[in-house]
């Protein structure tokens, strides 16, 4: 099997609002093919080469991005497939779609999305004027002890360093095995894990009913060998028989 043919651009080689004035340069931390670009606006910008070749990711110094975002919300922003778009789609989703696999992690501990970075014209643009492209296998990770994306709280870290950044923040956790705390909306959150997959089970008015919702999902997952919260007794404040309500907040 032949290896992967590299591409070149040439000096002159114009992509997007961006001219070619050196061809060869190598940029970033690890040093990747890339080129020196002069912007229509006058800026001298680099860009890794894939992303100048590479359905156009990098279109101009960041200038581009602005000017979506001066022409207003209604302007559609042609954004849709440039490399950040996903990563700000994802933020999205982990904070504020409960149906989201990450949500429990992310939206069900309280973390949120400042309502300027709603727009994704100006998410992108702080990320370019602030962090640069996303290396490869790096994340968005928020900063320690921060529990909002807004700007100045975001790096790019490893998946391992974002993990180990949501473990210092919980200070949200239940007495009862699969149960947290949703602070913003001060509801109890059930969630539980199954053949490797977290599993979000609705949001609660009390603990004990998340507590209780987490045992039903266990006993589907696991028959008699499921570890319970209620494992033979009543629940605190249940009548003698009864466990507790399990009415899920919509």
């Amino acid at each position: 099997m032949g290896s992967t043919p590299r591409i070149f651009v040439s000096q002159g080689q114009r992509f997007g609002r961006g001219t070619v004035i050196d061809p060869e340069i190598r940029t970033g931390t690890r040093g990747r093919r890339g080129a020196l670009l002069i912007c229509d606006c006058g800026t001298v910008y680099e860009a890794e080469i894939i992303n100048l070749t590479s359905d156009g990711h990098t279109r101009s110094c960041g200038c581009l991005a602005r000017d979506h975002r001066a022409a207003g919300p209604n302007h559609t922003h042609g954004l849709a497939r440039h490399p950040l778009y996903r990563i700000w789609k994802a933020m999205l989703a982990r904070c504020e779609d409960p149906d989201s696999k990450e949500y429990p992690r992310y939206g069900g501990q309280g973390i949120t999305v400042c309502d300027e970075w709603r727009d994704v014209v100006t998410f992108i643009t702080w990320i370019e004027e602030n962090l640069g492209p996303r290396p490869d296998g790096m994340v968005l990770c928020l900063t320690s002890r921060d529990k909002q994306y807004r700007p100045g709280s975001v790096r790019w870290g490893t998946h391992s360093q974002r993990g180990g950044t949501l473990r210092k923040q919980r200070g949200t956790s239940s007495r009862y095995k699969g149960v947290t705390l949703y602070r913003r909306d001060g509801v109890w959150m059930a969630q539980i894990t199954v053949n490797r997959q977290l599993r979000y089970l609705g949001r609660f008015p009390t603990e004990e009913a998340a507590a209780s919702a987490y045992d039903d999902a266990a006993i589907a997952a696991w028959g008699r060998f499921a570890r319970l919260n209620f494992p033979a007794q009543d629940p605190p404040g249940a009548s003698v028989g009864d466990k507790p309500a399990r009415t899920e907040i919509g």
